[in-house]
């Protein structure tokens, strides 16, 4: 653009030296008609006029006429002087034509660019707007106040499914029971898992005493286990679970745990929330969150933290790896041949011997089958209570070791 203005003013100037009288008169075109009246009154003044005009353009191609020179040899000059200039101004402003040309296609190709990339951008906002947005549920506002310690994606399964899976205990379904198994497995005692409970009245449920929620659903889940401390003492635990499922978008089941029997464990329960979220058409989020609630100060707040956080997560981890192992033998069982399902080897004594009472679980869960005669069912009874015994063995040696 800046040589476009230059050229321009060229032009300009070229147009201003050719017709512009300016301030003494000494334009081209001025010059033009005084050497005419020259030319008119030649025979008495000798073009002297005339030759006057033309010495005025003295330097570069002009030519200074001496004193007697005609007026027509002067009014020839003067317009071979007019022609160069006139062609200087038909060629500056070919030029300027040339380049304002050039700039406004240049510009113009600019300008179908930027139209193209905007139409590209629109189309592209478009398809993206007439795509389906994959469904997600908004994160649950009580986990925000919670520690996350799990969280896992399971495909090809819907709300109804892990429910069903993880929380029924087989009832009012076709599955079988988890929750229980679970924590026979883990080395629990005397376990007892109440069936769901629900209020019938509109309006009613259960409230949580933390979270401030209200629940359709609530059981009692008990057991004890021996724990070691300065020695071994009986751990007492009552396991209050409340659950709310709105429809099969999302199933949350928030349970307090509260435990007794060892040192400081009237100065706090635990609070842990289970948060399955679908995800799109067939997938599902399962989020857990954890908090140490204390009832009332005490000197080892931090330690107890710290201690019962870890052993919690160990727990709710290895239940939802059996979840989804549940639900994988369900969803996948005609198409996956079983031994695939098996899990990964274990890291540490401790997974190992849960490992092991799993397997315990599921062999007493076998002995009980019909066509196992009751003989065989006294020889496996006897035997999986001495593994019982052992196992117990193990783990208190793992326990002092670590």
């Amino acid at each position: 653009m800046k040589q476009v203005k230059a050229v321009g003013n060229r032009i300009k100037g070229a147009a201003k030296e050719v017709t512009s009288p300016r301030n003494d008169g000494s334009g081209l075109v001025s010059k033009l008609k005084r050497a005419g009246n020259s030319n008119a009154g030649g025979a008495s003044t000798g073009g002297s006029s005339a030759a006057s005009v033309v010495s005025d353009e003295g330097g570069g191609d002009n030519k200074v006429v001496e004193e007697g020179t005609d007026a027509a040899t002067v009014g020839t000059m003067l317009k071979n002087k007019l022609k160069t200039a006139t062609e200087a101004v038909t060629e500056g402003a070919g030029n300027v034509v040339n380049k304002i040309q050039v700039v406004a296609r240049n510009s113009s190709q600019n300008d179908d660019k930027t139209k193209d990339h905007h139409h590209d951008e629109e189309e592209e906002e478009e398809g993206t707007a007439t795509k389906e947005k994959k469904f997600k549920m908004p994160r649950d506002d009580v986990l925000k106040k919670m520690i996350t310690i799990g969280k896992q994606k399971i495909r090809g399964v819907s709300i109804q499914d892990y429910y069903e899976v993880a929380w029924s205990e087989g009832h009012d379904c076709d599955k079988e029971p988890v929750y229980g198994p679970f924590l026979t497995s883990c080395g629990k005692n005397n376990v007892k898992v109440q069936p769901w409970e629900s209020k019938e009245e509109e309006g009613e449920g259960y409230k949580g005493e933390w979270c401030g929620e209200t629940y359709d659903q609530q059981r009692i889940v008990t057991f004890d286990f021996m724990k070691k401390t300065i020695g071994e003492t009986l751990v007492s635990v009552q396991h209050t679970q409340r659950c709310r499922r709105i429809d099969n978008d999302q199933c949350i089941v928030h349970m307090t745990l509260d435990m007794n029997g060892f040192p400081y464990s009237d100065c706090f329960v635990v609070e842990v929330r289970h948060v399955a979220s679908r995800v799109g058409e067939n997938d599902i989020l399962v989020e857990i969150g954890l908090f140490v609630r204390f009832l009332k100060s005490c000197m080892f707040e931090g330690k107890i933290r710290t201690n019962t956080t870890a052993e919690t997560t160990k727990l709710q981890m290895d239940l939802l790896a059996l979840t989804i192992e549940g639900c994988a033998k369900i969803f996948l069982w005609p198409f996956i041949k079983l031994d695939l399902f098996d899990p990964f080897p274990p890291v540490t004594m401790d997974e190992a011997v849960t490992n092991v009472r799993r397997r315990v679980v599921l062999l007493e869960k076998m002995s009980k089958n019909d066509d196992v005669n009751d003989e065989q069912k006294d020889v496996l009874a006897k035997e999986l209570k001495a593994i019982q015994a052992s196992l117990k063995k193990i783990e208190a040696i793992t326990t002092i070791s670590s």
